[in-house]
């Protein structure tokens, strides 16, 4: 009989008596090809990294129609609904520049696949221990490759802000998942470096100053996210506190948004100052100055994204106005080292998804963060501490993605939020209802 993706090409070298070493030679690919879709965004052009989710998982399509065996239905709950988004987006592609079309398919496409490949990935390695202690390795070096710049030019650190993300980057999300990582294993109780137990103690200060050095808010806020999420904080089955953190954060809004209007974009401002500005960068106002449209760009994407979809017709309201429909900014700005006046992509992936796919792509993307949170919240439950934690932590990405959504397209960036995409899909695949692991979790499931 066939082998599905439920019955891995693990399971089918183990069943064939092959001898130990050899095992572990063929089931070494897996971790291979995961420092590879980590590393290569990085280092490389991430088209690449696309080109080797397609190769991958063109193999692992032809060899699942082959096994003639049910696909995955955990799987497909998950990018069911980044195919019909592509569905969508596809029916008002007339009329529109075939480059634009091509990279609005590669920006939702990149995200199902990045899921897929995770799901894959675990379902041949069946181990969470080992899975981590790739990862934390592969976002270590990461960190490494970060901090090299400021060993080279020590320097930077007595520039401003603004002038260290400048020269030195914005860091990268895979310090953070690294560290949260490090974090769940402990708690689990996972003995992932037993032969390097020192390995931990070096990698979490490197994965802590790799984090503050970015002075990027999104990654502290996500990370903010996962760690509450980690900690039972944000996982809806505890009323107590839940109520204090959306009260928390309600007043975190209240007073984001209601702080005095100042320059804190300078590079004098501390992070403090940027946290505070950012609700008031992301506000629609009125731009009567280029300066005005300057400290709230964010902001004026979404308000021209609002009016761009408020001129198209019913039907466009529906599912909008296809990939390769473009923004008018009602100006020419530089971005990316280019004047642009209609812009294809979006900070906001809301409003991305609003302009392109209309309200049935923004439904179908809200359903998927919704099935994520919850495929979390009834494993957060289990008596078992590795799914527990493991469905605490889907919780936490789940959060991440609809906070970065706003701000830097979520799955829809085409590269920095890819890790977590394959972080993402690897725990829904240990966690998913044809693992031996989530046995204990089903079983109190029908009780």
């Amino acid at each position: 009989m066939g082998h599905s993706l439920n019955h891995s090409p693990g399971e089918a070298v183990r069943d064939a008596g092959v001898g130990r070493d050899q095992k572990e030679r063929i089931l070494r690919w897996p971790a291979v090809l995961l420092y590879f879709y980590i590393f290569v965004p990085i280092f490389l052009y991430v088209g690449i990294e696309t080109f080797l989710f397609i190769s991958f998982l063109l193999f692992v399509f032809i060899w699942w129609v082959a096994s003639r065996e049910k696909f995955p239905d955990d799987l497909h709950r998950v990018i069911g609904p980044l195919l019909l988004i592509l569905l969508v987006g596809l029916l008002q592609v007339s009329g529109h520049e075939r480059y634009d079309v091509f990279k609005d398919i590669w920006y939702v496409s990149n995200a199902a696949l990045a899921l897929t490949a995770g799901y894959v990935l675990m379902r041949n390695l069946r181990d969470l221990g080992r899975f981590f202690s790739i990862f934390i390795i592969a976002a270590f070096f990461v960190a490494l490759l970060h901090l090299v710049r400021f060993a080279l030019h020590p320097e930077l650190l007595s520039f401003d802000m603004e002038d260290i993300r400048k020269y030195a980057g914005v860091g990268f999300f895979e310090p953070g998942l690294g560290l949260t990582l490090l974090l769940v294993a402990r708690l689990i109780g996972l003995k992932i470096f037993r032969r390097n137990i020192w390995f931990p103690f070096l990698a979490t200060p490197v994965f802590v100053v790799s984090v503050a050095l970015s002075f990027s808010r999104t990654q502290i806020v996500s990370l903010a996210l996962m760690w509450l999420a980690v900690f039972g904080w944000v996982n809806f089955n505890n009323g107590r506190k839940t109520v204090l953190v959306i009260m928390a954060t309600i007043l975190f809004l209240t007073i984001g948004f209601l702080f005095p209007q100042q320059d804190f974009i300078s590079g004098h401002a501390s992070m403090l100052d940027k946290f505070l500005f950012s609700f008031q960068e992301i506000r629609v106002v009125d731009y009567r100055s280029m300066s005005m449209i300057n400290e709230h760009w964010r902001g004026y994407e979404t308000a021209r994204a609002l009016y761009t979809y408020s001129l198209g017709t019913p039907l466009q309201y529906l599912i909008g106005g296809g990939f390769g429909a473009n923004v008018d900014l009602g100006l020419f700005m530089d971005l990316g080292g280019e004047r642009i006046r209609f812009a294809p992509i979006l900070h906001n992936g809301y409003m991305y998804l609003l302009v392109k796919t209309g309200m049935i792509g923004l439904f179908l993307y809200l359903l998927l963060l919704y099935r994520m949170t919850r495929k979390g919240i009834l494993l957060s439950v289990s008596e078992s501490r590795e799914i527990k934690f493991c469905g605490r932590l889907i919780i936490g990405l789940s959060l991440s993605f609809v906070s970065t959504t706003f701000v830097v397209a979520g799955m829809f960036n085409k590269s920095g939020l890819l890790s977590m995409s394959i972080l993402l899909g690897a725990l829904l695949a240990y966690c998913s209802e044809g693992s031996p692991h989530a046995h204990n979790f089903q079983a109190e499931g029908r009780k």
